[in-house]
């Protein structure tokens, strides 16, 4: 390993901070441009029907999890291989809930994340 000396160490050290400083404004110009274009889903027509389509769906998975639960906390006569299937239907709906939850949430996350990186200092170039 070539050694350096004390003011080369020092010079690649702020070289770092520069890069980071960079990279950091970088991060910041491209969340305030996601955020823009995912206000513009938000802004289609489409949008509230979508959003109402899949909470309802939401909805009725969120139910049948919640049956389940019940069904498999209340019935002490299921088999074991029963079991099992219901544990695993119920693991698989939690992963479907919490994707669809994902889905909801994706734009206004992006647009939340936007109005942070915009408040912080950040400016979109043209």
């Amino acid at each position: 390993m070539p050694s350096i000396t004390f003011d080369e160490w020092k010079s690649s050290q702020a070289t770092k901070g520069m890069e980071k400083a960079k990279a950091k404004e970088f991060h910041q110009q491209a969340t305030i441009a996601v955020a823009q274009k995912a206000s513009t889903v938000v802004a289609h027509e489409g949008w509230q029907t979508f959003l109402d389509h899949t909470e309802a769906y939401l909805g009725e998975k969120n139910k049948y999890k919640e049956g389940l639960v019940k069904a498999l906390a209340d019935n002490m006569t299921l088999s074991p291989n029963d079991m099992y299937k219901m544990k695993l239907e119920i693991s698989h709906l939690t992963g479907e809930i919490k994707s669809l939850d994902m889905v909801i949430n994706l734009i206004p996350t992006l647009i939340q994340s936007g109005k942070v990186a915009a408040e912080s200092g950040a400016r979109v170039k043209p």
